[in-house]
């Protein structure tokens, strides 16, 4: 368990990359409903202003690239979110707010299979593979919401700050 607010140390690496997996719902009676999650991330300024989004609208961000937009996950589907930290940095962008949501508005507690997490590249969307065994963190998404912040980065300092927090109002934007 780790308590909202806890730091830890960013593994070694330039690039970072966010991602979410789901899988669409089944009923009991073998009836599929689609269901679309979508990862962002909002980089922020030193003082806490805009820099730059990263989402299904907006696929490419200076050294930031978005794997695509997925609507629906009938066999299971990832998204992730590469970031060049240094470039990120040498831009004048300091923290990356990760965020996920339900754009169908499922809860995430409702579906069958739903998580998160990061883990560290060498170059920002160099198709490097999605090897399993690279991934530092894994988070299941099991809250009574649709919109979730899980971590934020700070770039600067190499820290990953838990933040744990599930927004219950769909008019929630990245910024």
């Amino acid at each position: 368990t780790i308590a909202r607010g806890s730091q830890f140390d960013l593994p070694q690496g330039d690039t970072i990359r966010f991602f979410c997996w789901w899988h669409n719902m089944i009923s009991s009676s073998g009836w599929e409903s689609r269901v679309d999650i979508d990862l962002s991330c909002s980089l922020y300024k030193e003082d806490w202003t805009l820099h730059s989004e990263v989402a299904f609208y907006n696929l490419r961000s200076g050294e930031c690239y978005h794997s695509g937009d997925i609507t629906s996950a009938p066999t299971g589907a990832c998204e992730f979110i590469d970031v060049d930290l240094p470039a990120m940095l040498k831009k004048g962008a300091r923290y990356i707010v990760m965020s996920v949501i339900s754009y169908t508005h499922h809860p995430f507690i409702s579906l069958p299979e739903c998580f998160c997490g990061w883990m560290m590249r060498q170059h920002p969307n160099s198709g490097e593979i999605f090897e399993a065994k690279t991934v530092k963190d894994k988070i299941d998404l099991t809250s009574d919401s649709g919109i979730c912040v899980p971590v934020i980065i700070d770039a600067h300092e190499r820290k990953v700050i838990w933040a744990d927090m599930a927004v219950r109002s769909f008019s929630f934007l990245n910024t």
